[in-house]
């Protein structure tokens, strides 16, 4: 039998040399690799500012070409969004409230693939937020974004802000008021960022910042402080009043 069958078999096999090459490059053809660039971190800090220009009241579109269609947004205490559709709908929840949400990046610094950007917020409650009715307040706050950067776009974000201040300037009743002190315009950072300094360098400027977290807020070594921190140092706390200078903070 197997005699009968061999020439059909060699047959076949010499026509898979002719068609596999022709399927794969008609199936390459279908579906081109999409390229992916790989984006300087001074391009990182751009896209993250055109973050704040674009995603709230620029069109929709724009921002689709900033966020990636699966990216990953951590919204501190809000939880987790995934994709694009998601973000979106809970961009609409602050428009809805804010429909003249606008916000200034106060400061941006980028690394490798990652971009952090310090920004306020400002616009006016014409509808309700988080249980508040509308007030028609205009009032400010203030976070803190760091995104991770894949193929020149967003791909994940962490956001931090203070919402608890927020609340506050709203008139909630279940949370403290501001000190009317607090409540002053405070220096942009622009205007605070000093000269730097001869020993100044990303790699010390990381390290300071380690110790801050590790040894000040971890391990409660308040002593560090003389070391890492500027006699002058201003600290702004979110919904608690500045600090100025080492002994307050």
């Amino acid at each position: 039998m197997f005699r009968y069958l061999r020439p059909a078999v060699i047959t076949l096999f010499a026509l898979s040399f002719v068609l596999l090459p022709l399927a794969s490059t008609s199936a390459q053809d279908a579906t081109p690799a999409t390229e992916c660039v790989t984006t300087t971190p001074e391009e990182n800090a751009a896209l993250a500012t055109a973050y704040w220009d674009e995603v709230v009241w620029g069109k929709q579109g724009k921002i689709g070409e900033i966020v990636a269609p699966d990216e990953i947004h951590h919204w501190g205490i809000a939880g987790t969004t995934e994709g694009f559709e998601a973000f979106s709908e809970r961009w609409n929840l602050f428009l809805t409230a804010f429909p003249d949400l606008k916000f200034s990046v106060d400061l941006v610094a980028a690394d490798g693939d990652l971009a952090a950007t310090n920004w306020t917020a400002t616009g006016t409650q014409t509808g309700e937020w988080q249980g508040i009715a509308p007030t028609n307040k205009r009032v400010s706050w203030t976070g803190i974004n760091v995104f991770r950067m894949a193929c020149g776009q967003i791909a994940e974000s962490w956001g931090e802000a203070d919402h608890l201040g927020l609340r506050a300037a709203l008139g909630a009743t279940d949370v403290p008021m501001i000190p009317a002190a607090q409540m002053e315009e405070a220096t942009p950072l622009a205007e605070a960022v000093a000269t730097p300094c001869a020993g100044d360098s990303p790699e010390a400027n990381l390290a300071v910042a380690t110790r801050w977290t590790d040894e000040v807020w971890s391990n409660q070594q308040l002593d560090v402080l003389d070391e890492i921190a500027h006699p002058g140092i201003v600290h702004h706390g979110a919904s608690f009043p500045d600090t100025h200078g080492v002994e307050e903070l």
